[in-house]
């Protein structure tokens, strides 16, 4: 099936909830209880089908009304599990653990064109593999399961902020300490998409770096992405804290999920402008260097 943009997203998405049986998994940073609504009216009532949802759920996106923080109530009263992973870029649509829609459309109105007034948003729709399905479940296996007393510390903290956009605001250290990620699958979104910070042509959206963000900003953001996070998590386990770029393409092939053929990147060029960034950015526990009859080291050094 070719690409679908607009309401031929929509149309598709809606034509295979009507005849879903057993299970349906959206992965979504974004989400808007109506769209939610729309997608369960498309699943209709049908008895004993697991539905789970996945969103980013940062404290920012709820304050800005990207996210409803409505949708866990919405979600226990449907059959609904939630998860949130305070990283995640994805948007997948899972039904019965076969059919796949992946590309950039959030569950939201605009996202989904539900009101006809939709984003310029592009979608593949193709089967899933047997190692996709098992990305597809660890991708969740890292979320967290929304419980009662975390909605109601997150309600309670959302309460006592005045909000200003210009602000940014943060979950407090507790909420953030139950979302850990384990590492177990990387997206290309996790990657920066700019040859160089210093040279943006366009804002990195996905990991929430702007073009008119200052230098230091841009420093500290990107050092806390999923995939820098990742990569310190790797050197930390290697012998002598370093791996070379070989050795390291290898290990993002292992676990980056494999994206439509019309979105995938060769996972050299991803690999490339990581290493550009961490060398433009000159993290001091992070180096990039080039060995003698070697090729490319990332070391990291203890302070």
């Amino acid at each position: 099936m070719s690409i679908l943009m607009f309401e031929a997203m929509k149309e598709n998405l809606a034509k295979d909830l009507k005849v879903s049986e057993n299970s349906i998994s959206i992965i979504s940073a974004f989400c808007k209880k109506d769209a939610l609504e729309f997608l369960d009216a498309q699943i209709g009532e049908k008895q004993g089908i697991s539905k789970r949802l996945l969103v980013r759920f940062r404290l920012d996106d709820i304050l800005s009304k990207v996210t409803d923080l409505e949708i866990y109530e919405y979600c226990k009263k449907n059959n609904w599990s939630l998860y949130v992973q305070f990283n995640l870029h994805a948007k997948i649509y899972v039904i019965d653990q076969n059919i796949c829609y992946m590309g950039s459309a959030n569950a939201t109105n605009k996202g989904l064109s539900i009101n006809k007034k939709g984003n310029l948003e592009m979608s593949k729709r193709f089967e899933l593999d047997n190692e996709e399905k098992i990305q597809i479940e660890e991708v969740f296996s890292e979320a967290l399961l929304m419980n009662d007393n975390l909605f109601e510390k997150m309600k309670k903290q959302i309460n006592s902020i005045n909000y200003t956009p210009i602000i940014k605001n943060e979950w407090n250290k507790e909420i953030i300490a139950k979302n850990i990620n384990s590492y177990n699958v990387l997206f290309q979104d996790d990657f920066p998409i700019n040859a160089l910070p210093t040279e943006m042509l366009d804002d990195e959206v996905f990991l929430d770096i702007y073009k008119d963000d200052s230098i230091e900003v841009i420093k500290e953001k990107f050092y806390n992405t999923k995939i820098v996070q990742w990569l310190i998590n790797i050197l930390e386990k290697q012998e002598n804290k370093e791996i070379y770029f070989g050795e390291l393409t290898e290990k993002i092939q292992n676990i980056i999920f494999q994206e439509p053929i019309q979105y995938r990147k060769d996972v050299k060029l991803l690999q490339a402008k990581l290493y550009n960034w961490i060398e433009t950015l000159d993290y001091k526990n992070l180096k990039v260097d080039i060995p003698k009859r070697h090729s490319q080291r990332i070391r990291l050094i203890e302070e």
